[in-house]
């Protein structure tokens, strides 16, 4: 784009740490909480009903209305698109000393969960339950997960890793990456992996890593 507009009108905060599409509506995650708008930004309604703190660093829908977010407090479920959230850290580490769920991914009713701190954690009931997933995985703070088939990348502090049976066990993917490279972002597209890191701009592997 040649020209940017602001569309903050309504938002509390001027960090935004995660932005998401789900039909018409977007939601924004701050370090002011969950804001909604159905109107293409052209005005943002909070949406914290039940959100113990307010920073908000993880967004995902499940379906249309309900979504998951992770935030200070953990994790919480609104089943009607953000009017109530519900507590979900059933199984979920360390919620009294300010554990969040650093990025959410789904694939089918299996919901990822990576931890500051404690890993990757799964649930297959919309969150109403986590079980840890970290086998093979010794860098605990996770800035990124990205699903394709059984395929998962997980990218952490200093580097990323890869499990081809659904999170069940992990093996280092970092062939041709700097050491102790900080993963901040993934995407997947076919056979191609992208990652966006800290520092060392992006890169790019066909056989998954």
């Amino acid at each position: 784009a040649n020209n940017w507009t602001a569309m903050d009108s309504g938002l509390q905060s001027n960090r935004v740490n995660v932005l998401f599409v789900s039909g018409n509506d977007i939601y924004a995650g701050t370090d002011g909480g969950a804001f909604l708008t159905a109107n293409n930004g052209k005005y943002w309604v909070a949406i914290n009903t039940g959100l113990s703190k307010t920073n908000v660093y993880s967004l995902l829908a499940i379906n249309d209305s309900s979504i998951l977010t992770g935030a200070n407090g953990g994790l919480f479920l609104t089943l009607d698109k953000g009017n109530s959230w519900m507590s979900e850290n059933t199984g979920f580490p360390n919620i009294s000393n300010g554990n969040v769920a650093t990025c959410i991914a789904i694939s089918g009713n299996s919901i990822f969960a990576g931890t500051w701190g404690n890993g990757v954690y799964l649930s297959t009931n919309k969150g109403g339950q986590w079980v840890p997933m970290n086998i093979g995985i010794s860098k605990t703070i996770v800035y990124s997960i990205a699903i394709s088939g059984q395929n998962i990348f997980a990218g952490t502090d200093s580097t990323i890793y890869f499990s081809n049976n659904f999170g069940i066990n992990w093996v280092l993917a970092n062939n041709g990456l700097p050491a102790n490279t900080a993963i901040n972002s993934i995407a997947i597209t076919g056979s191609n992996i992208f990652i966006g890191t800290d520092g060392g701009g992006v890169y790019s592997s066909t056989n998954n890593g």
